[in-house]
């Protein structure tokens, strides 16, 4: 259940995109909540869960994040000699 800042937004986003459950709302019912339970036992939902998952460890995001981080700080360093 995305509740804060930015959660409600990129929950939608993978709704949208298709990857994820219809999100929750604080307002939604007990039976709202235990239904997706029963949601993510359906074939459906894991084939969408494991392709979000394939697009999550093709980013290798980690490594890029570290990469830029370089690179800004050359031209930084670059720029203040």
């Amino acid at each position: 259940m995305p509740f804060n800042v930015d959660q409600p937004f990129w929950a939608k986003r993978l709704f949208d995109l298709g990857y994820s459950l219809k999100p929750l709302k604080e307002s939604d019912s007990v039976d709202e909540f235990a239904s997706r339970f029963v949601e993510m036992d359906k074939k459906e939902a894991m084939i969408r869960s494991e392709k979000i998952a394939d697009v999550i460890k093709q980013e290798n995001a980690n490594s890029n994040a570290v990469r830029h981080i370089e690179k800004l700080y050359k031209e930084w360093i670059k720029t203040n000699e």
